[in-house]
């Protein structure tokens, strides 16, 4: 975990204990490392040192070295073979690629390997494929250029060495290891940001099962200014490891506190009466209703819920003494029915107003000259979104809500 002051230190530079997302082919492979001194880097066939990254800017693609070794920057442009405008003529003839038929490759297979292990670069492998191809000077104008895109995607390596921030780690971690973040896509992240209100001088509540992405995503939307606690039912603090690898400033850091959320309940009903849940029933109430107080001063401004194996009702109905009113809440879930239930509870008990359930939803867009197209893949299971603003008289909510099970509607 870098731990850095901020005097003097441009952000934007790699330094010796920064962490760094370092993706292969455009993330054909990520790996999370942490740049220091004996720590290595898997690149190709050999593992190199991290320490060649130190004193490059983020962003900066990086080569093996000629001793097979290193890194090294480079200048490759994976597009600049596609950003050329094609003329019509260069359009005309299939644009199907030949050398997938067998017999249209001069080279054999083990004169591909042989050039591989002698430690050829990836760009010569490229050039003797093309001079060796039977059908290339036949191929029209845009399959020659997608031939040799192809092929480069296969034999030159290129890493790119990413800054961490939210956006990235939540691309890299949905494509890798999606389970740790609980199936989070980063658009629904995004939105779930945009609808909670998320900014500077806020302070939120996080209740999550993202290892921290959730965490480290709204400090770094408040960059230093507010609070984020990250809540968490029973007395040990789940994983929040996500947020070391922000690179966070202490500033930032400081930011960012974890308490069980039974502590925060006790609050409600002030500091001097930490022993007790619940106060005294309110006049009219049922017997059998204990009823919290809400604290003179509310402390958060807006809530973010994404803890899917906890019970979401319960979970939501325990945080809202602790909201102030307007305060805004999201509440993030991989099924629609536990959401309908609570935005039904919350109308019919006034407890919130414009409530609304949003689907999320994203499709990739393939943006090259006169090939601008969307994907014809694309990822459906980006989840629920629950959001809706808190009244006052959502403040009074029947805590027995937060003390049945927390399992009842997990998912």
């Amino acid at each position: 975990m870098a731990n850095h002051n901020g005097c003097g230190r441009d952000p934007d530079i790699i330094q010796e204990g920064d962490t760094v997302v370092f993706d292969v082919n455009n993330k054909l492979k990520v790996q999370f490392i942490q740049v220091k001194s004996g720590s290595t880097v898997r690149f190709g066939r050999g593992n190199c040192q991290t320490t060649d990254l130190v004193g490059h800017r983020f962003g900066t693609l990086f080569g093996l070295g000629e001793d097979g070794a290193s890194l090294r920057p480079v200048a490759h442009e994976p597009s600049e073979e596609w950003d050329e405008q094609l003329e019509d003529a260069d359009r005309d003839g299939s644009n199907h690629i030949h050398d997938q038929e067998a017999g249209n490759q001069h080279m054999s297979r083990e004169e591909i390997e042989g050039m591989k292990a002698s430690g050829a670069e990836g760009a010569t492998i490229v050039d003797a494929l093309v001079t060796n191809s039977k059908n290339f000077d036949k191929m029209s104008g845009f399959a020659q250029k997608k031939y040799k895109k192809k092929k480069v995607d296969k034999y030159v390596l290129i890493g790119c060495a990413r800054k961490p921030s939210a956006a990235v780690l939540a691309e890299a971690y949905y494509s890798r290891y999606s389970n740790t973040i609980g199936y989070l896509r980063p658009d629904t992240l995004a939105l779930a940001l945009t609808m909670a209100n998320v900014g500077p001088y806020q302070n939120v509540l996080v209740l999550e099962a993202s290892s921290g992405l959730v965490t480290g995503a709204v400090a770094e939307k408040l960059g230093g200014f507010g609070e984020v606690c990250a809540a968490h039912h029973g007395r040990n603090s789940p994983s929040i490891s996500i947020t070391t690898q922000f690179n966070f400033s202490d500033t930032i850091q400081k930011t960012i506190h974890t308490q069980p959320l039974s502590d925060l309940l006790l609050e409600v009903d002030g500091m001097a009466h930490r022993a007790k849940y619940f106060t005294d029933k309110k006049r009219g109430e049922d017997e059998d209703t204990a009823v919290a107080a809400p604290p003179a001063k509310p402390r958060f401004t807006s809530c973010i819920i994404t803890a899917a194996h906890y019970s979401l009702k319960s979970s939501l109905f325990a945080v809202l003494p602790l909201l102030a009113p307007s305060a805004t809440f999201v509440v993030v879930s991989q099924v629609l029915q536990p959401l309908v239930d609570c935005m039904n509870l919350l109308r019919v008990k006034n407890y919130a107003v414009g409530t609304t359930i949003h689907e999320a939803w994203t499709r990739d867009i393939q943006v090259l000259p006169l090939r601008t197209h969307p994907f014809m893949n694309m990822n459906h299971g980006g989840g629920y979104i629950l959001t809706g603003t808190v009244t006052k008289r959502g403040r009074w909510v029947d805590l027995n809500q937060y003390t049945s099970s927390h399992n009842e509607d997990a998912v």
